[in-house]
């Protein structure tokens, strides 16, 4: 890993891949057995949870102590360990023989969380585990740099926190959109719902229709638009959709106006974003919608082809710039 790469890391939230830690202790192995039983990935010693560089004191001491805390889960983990600018690196492999345990239980990676699975949810993982992964799937048919779309990447870069001028090609490998193959880079699904050209050339079903309807079974439409410019676009047009199509209020306070949304701006992205993030995206076909209903009309935000999708964290830690 680069200092550069590192820098990337430390403005991201922490996410299923992704986790910081401010100074060892022996709980960490929590989080190796987590990353093991998702998809592997990084631990941070050394980070604050706000990303702030701490650093911590290398020494062989605590790199056996970690390496034997890996060895001791049940079966043991595979890990790297690396130093980078005072933070120590923890790279933790997938494990090929879920699930994993430690001393404390068993635990996988919900979002930003390690979560302790109870009896019910290992006899879950066991039947689940395996199944196809979406967002992580590579996309062979998506060429890059050809279809890659730099007006896309350049504003979800403005609104991720990152600092400096880090190089592209380093920015979607470590937010886990892409991967290094040879000299280029293949990208993984999510890649292409954020940053393609034209999306629905690769996923038709990527598209958000909003419609305004008078009453409430929608039989007299009085707005409807399409947006199909990308996920993070889609998301903002919807917002602007609802927004345009509800009434707002105002208050004065002084000689100051202050606007009050019949639907909070925050509570609205809020909602559309989870809609876009826990779509099912291998169907093509099934609809659902989510309802936003004022006093005298509904407008429904619909998007084409929800439903649960279980495996939406990688979009969600790359949704996080956006929030």
């Amino acid at each position: 890993m680069k200092i550069d790469d590192l820098n990337i890391l430390v403005h991201l939230a922490a996410g299923t891949t992704l986790e910081f830690k401010e100074k060892f202790s022996r709980s960490i192995a929590r989080e190796i057995v987590a990353l093991a039983n998702t998809i592997g990935g990084k631990i941070l010693l050394g980070v604050s949870d706000d990303g702030k560089v701490l650093g911590v004191r290398d020494s062989n001491t605590l790199r056996g102590q970690i390496q034997d805390i890996a060895r001791n889960c049940d079966p043991p983990v595979k890990i790297r360990e690396e130093v980078v600018d005072r933070v120590f690196v923890i790279h933790v492999r997938e494990s090929e023989s879920k699930p994993v345990q430690c001393s404390d239980g068993f635990f996988w990676r919900q979002g930003a969380v390690t979560q302790k699975l109870s009896r019910d949810e290992i006899r879950d993982f066991f039947r689940f585990e395996g199944s196809i992964r979406f967002d992580f799937t590579p996309c062979s048919r998506f060429k890059y740099p050809q279809d890659f779309d730099q007006e896309k990447f350049d504003t979800w870069f403005g609104y991720s926190g990152i600092t400096g001028q880090p190089q592209v090609e380093d920015v979607l490998v470590n937010i886990d959109v892409a991967e290094r193959v040879g000299s280029g880079l293949l990208f993984r699904n999510a890649g292409v719902l954020f940053f393609a050209k034209n999306v629905r050339r690769f996923f038709p079903q990527a598209y958000i229709t909003c419609l305004l309807a008078k009453g409430t079974d929608k039989a007299d439409i009085l707005d409807r638009k399409n947006f199909d410019g990308g996920v993070v676009a889609d998301i903002e047009s919807a917002l602007h959709f609802i927004e345009r199509n509800t009434r707002t209020a105002y208050r004065i306070k002084g000689l100051i106006r202050e606007n009050i949304p019949e639907f909070p701006t925050g509570a609205l992205r809020e909602a559309i974003t989870n809609s876009v993030m826990h779509r099912d995206w291998f169907w093509r076909v099934r609809i659902s919608s989510l309802r936003f209903t004022p006093t005298a009309s509904r407008s429904l935000a619909r998007a084409a082809c929800p439903g649960a999708w279980r495996s939406a964290t990688l979009v969600a830690r790359v949704f996080a710039a956006t929030l």
